[in-house]
């Protein structure tokens, strides 16, 4: 069974990389444009990443409408289970 716990340290791990922003600075609350260069097109990027990382697929309908870090981190405890 995959947590919150397990899932939430990876994606900003994730996150971290592809983007040079300090882990320590990435919580459940962090938005995309708190984060440099975090536009559209980063966007599908960071999100192919993910998916390939975790081996899942975001609905689309989801895809755009993630609000923050903390969502998109449940959302894949959502799609392991």
């Amino acid at each position: 069974m995959t947590t919150y716990a397990d899932v939430f340290p990876r994606l900003a791990s994730i996150i971290s990389e592809h983007f040079a922003y300090d882990i320590r600075k990435i919580s459940d609350e962090t938005t995309a444009p708190q984060v440099l260069g975090w536009d559209s097109l980063a966007h599908t990027i960071i999100i192919m990443k993910i998916e390939d990382d975790f081996e899942i697929e975001f609905p689309d309908d989801f895809i755009f409408k993630v609000r923050n870090v903390g969502e998109l981190a449940r959302k894949i405890v959502d799609l392991k289970e």
